[in-house]
């Protein structure tokens, strides 16, 4: 580890996409000055051949530099070659991903949080909560332990249920709403933007992100629920990671920039994709993209 100061640039450079034609307009103005040819040369130029490798750069939830960790993601079929899945690797000692780290960076950068505004964040069991509740004390986090538990209830083990779908929160009682990678494993997750709507303060805000396809205008529905409580499956069954359950969450959604028009519909204003991209920080990938929306 090298013992280097802060970057001077400590203020990572943004660019907020407000639609889909906006954001082809930005990506046309990207190529056109070399941008996005310039990332890749530089990220093409930090693989070594190996499946494990390490890049140095600034952890931002550390304060110092560091070997970011990367692990390429081994191929579906013996024809492929292994992905580097720029997003979810690059890890600050083993726990922070690259989008864990940014998350928190733009949090603090774009929306100043005071040391005792209240945060509810849809985790529990993960590294950002444990971050964030050192920082902010009152930082409320939880998991969803299934559908019989009532919203708000804690386990025997001390956990917290809610269900972004059904928050046990008084209206306009939090400052900042934070969930990353949850909404697309509910299959009604617009009722989810209205719960974080209802629950903001006047002046909050809903900072999130998703997986998400910047080439498509709309979501894309991998399964819904059919009335019967049944899962239809439209496209092959994806699950993540989980830190409750071992066989992990289903996803129903892949989302576009439909997503910005769900956000308004629920009762936000000026909702807007932040893509940011950073050689220093670690923040690899074309561009990463993280949500806002006010209240």
């Amino acid at each position: 580890m090298n013992a280097e100061p802060r970057p001077s640039l400590s203020t990572l450079k943004l660019t907020c996409a407000y639609s889909h034609e906006h954001y082809q307009e930005i990506a046309g103005q990207l190529e056109k000055l070399g941008e996005y040819k310039r990332r890749r040369e530089i990220e093409e130029s930090l693989l070594t051949g190996a499946n494990e490798f390490t890049v140095n750069g600034y952890c931002y939830l550390t304060a110092r530099y560091t070997d970011f960790s990367v692990r390429l993601t081994p191929p579906s079929e013996p024809s492929q070659r292994p992905r580097t899945n720029w997003r979810e690797t690059l890890l600050s000692h083993d726990i922070y991903s690259n989008r864990m780290r940014a998350s928190m960076h733009l949090f603090e950068q774009t929306l100043r949080p005071r040391k005792d505004d209240s945060i509810f964040i849809s985790e529990l069991h993960a590294p950002l909560y444990d971050w964030l509740k050192r920082r902010y004390r009152n930082t409320i986090g939880s998991e969803y332990l299934g559908p019989d538990l009532v919203p708000g209830s804690i386990d025997e083990h001390g956990v917290r249920h809610e269900s972004l779908t059904a928050l046990s929160f008084p209206d306009r009682s939090m400052q900042f709403v934070l969930s990353f990678d949850c909404f697309e494993h509910f299959s009604d997750y617009k009722a989810g933007l209205r719960e974080c709507a209802r629950v903001l303060k006047d002046g909050g805000s809903l900072f999130l992100t998703v997986p998400f396809r910047r080439d498509s205008a709309k979501n894309i529905i991998r399964a819904r629920e059919r009335e019967d409580g049944t899962i239809e499956h439209l496209l092959p069954a994806e699950y993540h990671g989980d830190p409750i359950r071992k066989e992990g969450c289903l996803c129903y959604y892949h989302f576009g920039w439909e997503l910005l028009d769900d956000m308004r519909a629920a009762g936000f204003r000026d909702p807007r994709a932040s893509l940011y991209w950073s050689r220093e920080f670690g923040y690899l990938g074309t561009e990463q993209i993280l949500f806002q929306a006010d209240k």
